[in-house]
């Protein structure tokens, strides 16, 4: 397991894909990891998504994004009003992400790939049920397997991320890996 330290800055100078890859992702399949597994927390969370969607089918097979920020909440609230992800209507793909379509795309992308509609890693996600972004997390868990969905009664908070790194560790989730 390997932490990556990626801050704010990351995502507002658009480096995040390359610095998880060169300083994380890279040096693991070189050594010959059967299977790359990107885990973060909140913004962290929302980086594991933004990072698999950016890089070539394969390269990450699973995500796991504990309470995960998803986004503007104008496109998690058109998500809602149309009946959830699988029944929205997301826009057409777009080639390069920016400050203002990455919400929408990275909503459309999580729907594709959990239709089967495009590749992807295998999607993962937890949140405390008081957690203050579990009205929108709640929205992608709704459209996930039901063993892919992790929630335990907590806040935004590391007692709530322990618990439910912890239960997704006692899946087989990770079986295979070395």
């Amino acid at each position: 397991m390997v932490a990556a330290d990626a801050s704010l800055g990351y995502y507002a100078n658009g480096i995040l894909t390359e610095r998880l890859f060169t300083d994380v992702v890279a040096p693991r399949a070189s050594r010959g990891y059967a299977q790359i597994w990107v885990v973060g927390i909140s913004m962290g969370g929302l980086g594991t998504f933004l990072y698999s969607r950016q890089r070539p089918s394969g390269e990450v097979y699973g995500v796991l994004a504990l309470s995960p920020y998803l986004g503007e909440q104008q496109v998690s609230d058109a998500v809602r009003s149309e009946g959830g992800l699988s029944t929205w209507q997301a826009p057409p793909p777009v080639a390069t992400m920016n400050a203002s379509n990455y919400t929408s795309e990275l909503w459309r992308w999580l729907q594709a790939v959990n239709a089967g509609r495009e590749p992807g890693p295998q999607l993962y996600i937890g949140y405390g049920l008081q957690d203050r972004l579990a009205r929108v997390d709640v929205l992608l868990g709704d459209d996930l397997p039901t063993a892919h969905v992790f929630t335990v009664d907590g806040e935004h908070n590391w007692d709530t991320w322990k618990v439910l790194f912890a239960r997704f560790l006692s899946t087989d989730a990770l079986a295979g890996c070395k």
